[in-house]
């Protein structure tokens, strides 16, 4: 499930990815989050981003229990990690550019 003006939204739309889409700042509507567990079921696979869940979107996280083998889980954003190294540089000393990244 997305929400209209955020950038999910938009790469879905550039990739013509089917999608549950609900107005920003709002709660799932039953509608929406029937027709996510719809795609969900019949998705390959399902990306649980690092985000903040709260009553507005919890029902993205409990549809997730459906997803079982196919679920892939990020764990890290790419800005976290920037701005990990950035601020390990800061208080380190150091002008190290690398951006580490694990390698799961």
């Amino acid at each position: 499930m997305v929400n209209t003006l955020d950038t999910d939204y938009d790469v879905a739309q550039y990739f013509s990815i089917e999608c549950a889409v609900e107005a920003p700042f709002s709660p799932i509507s039953g509608e929406v989050h029937s027709r996510n567990l719809r795609l969900i079921q019949e998705a390959s696979i399902v990306v649980l981003p690092n985000i903040c869940f709260g009553s507005a979107n919890l029902k993205n996280l409990e549809a997730t229990e459906l997803a079982a083998d196919k679920l892939v889980i990020v764990e890290e954003t790419l800005i976290g990690v920037i701005l990990r190294t950035v601020l390990r540089n800061e208080y380190m000393g150091t002008d190290d550019t690398t951006v580490p990244f694990s390698q799961s």
